[in-house]
């Protein structure tokens, strides 16, 4: 599978990589290991982010377009488990493009080309984003 972009990844630097170039008409693909926000799934759920979640004072959110205060979250710090429902729903609002359950094997670069070997086939694409 060609893509112009592929992103490795969908914690919030992968989907927030991803809305951008959707926005930009950019043909993208975020190839994740799990499910959506897999690494936020895989940390302790009740942890206390450290980051404000408020409309005032919002560090956690990662678009000012949807942010996360608007959910019912626990104030002043949400939950890892909230922050990770966030990410869900961030991926969903965009109907952002996610191949899940894709180990990245090994990445190769051969003149302007990378090519990306997984356990489900291999991509290929000028540039790629590890998130």
């Amino acid at each position: 599978m060609e893509k112009e972009l592929l992103i490795i990844g969908s914690g919030p630097a992968g989907l927030r990589a991803a809305q951008e170039a959707k926005k930009a008409d950019i043909d993208y693909l975020i190839l994740e290991r799990g499910d959506t926000a897999q690494s936020w799934r895989d940390i302790r759920q009740d942890m206390l982010m450290l980051s404000p979640c408020l409309p005032h004072r919002d560090w956690t959110s990662i678009s000012e377009e949807f942010p996360i205060w608007k959910m019912e979250i626990n104030r002043p710090f949400c939950y890892a488990h909230e922050f990770t429902q966030y990410l869900i729903n961030f991926a969903e609002h965009y109907q952002l493009n996610i191949d899940k359950q894709i180990e990245v094997l090994s990445i190769e670069k051969q003149n302007d080309t990378f090519t990306v070997v997984t356990n489900q086939g291999t991509y290929s694409s000028k540039i790629v984003l590890v998130a």
